[in-house]
């Protein structure tokens, strides 16, 4: 099976570009012009001034792409009373009381006979257990192998709109697998809309627009080699 190598980095693909001091204007919806890389300097002097960060401007012009649930224009609570994030379970209850992963049990789960167990030196392990408790030992195994979401709040800078974003990743664990050796990987992902101030003038500081670019989100993570 193959896992998704999740990339860090910002994906520049910018989706629209506006102008925001075109003839004394407020932003305007231009023209389509894809961006391969953005360059830009250091320094607060290149940052948008009060006057280009009008919320309910850039928030219309962000359209049914701004999302709530992982986007705030101003600092979250869990920005600061949970630095270090929070971990998102996804479980639910069994008849017989045992917490297991939302969803159905995974295939290759599934498909265990539970006849024996292989160790990493190459020893077997012969099980003698009725229906019941091999299912109990399936859930066992599937609560083993959950890869639950670390989520927390980061500070993009002042050149995105907005400026808070949820970002995702897998829990820290030694290992999600029985025996052990494999670790939770970030398995699927989206993309999300953000506003990210350029100018293509940045010496004379000209020609500054808000782009819409995608910005990468981990929505699920997967126990995996």
């Amino acid at each position: 099976m193959r896992y998704l190598t999740f990339a860090r980095c910002l994906l520049f693909t910018v989706l629209c570009i506006v102008s925001t001091k075109s003839k004394g204007r407020r932003p305007s919806v231009s023209k389509i012009m894809p961006v391969l890389e953005l360059m830009e300097p250091e320094g607060a002097m290149y940052d948008p001034s009060p006057e280009d960060i009008d919320e309910g401007t850039l928030k219309n012009l962000l359209g049914n792409f701004f999302d709530s649930q992982v986007m705030s224009s101003e600092q979250p609570s869990a920005f600061t009373l949970s630095p270090n994030g929070t971990v998102k379970l996804n479980l639910k209850k069994t008849r017989s009381g045992q917490f297991v992963p939302q969803g159905p049990l995974p295939k290759h789960i599934k498909r265990m006979h539970l006849q024996f167990v292989k160790m990493a030196e190459g020893k077997r392990i012969h099980l003698k257990m009725g229906n019941k408790m091999r299912r109990r030992f399936r859930d066992l195994l599937w609560l083993q192998s959950y890869c639950p979401l670390l989520q927390k709040w980061k500070d993009l800078g002042p050149r995105f709109w907005p400026r808070f974003f949820l970002e995702n990743s897998c829990a820290a664990r030694q290992s999600c697998s029985f025996p052990r050796g494999m670790v939770c990987k970030p398995h699927k992902s989206v993309n999300k809309v953000l506003l990210r101030w350029h100018c293509q003038n940045w010496d004379q500081k000209k020609n500054c627009n808000w782009l819409k670019v995608q910005y990468p989100l981990v929505t699920e993570c997967q126990c995996g080699c």
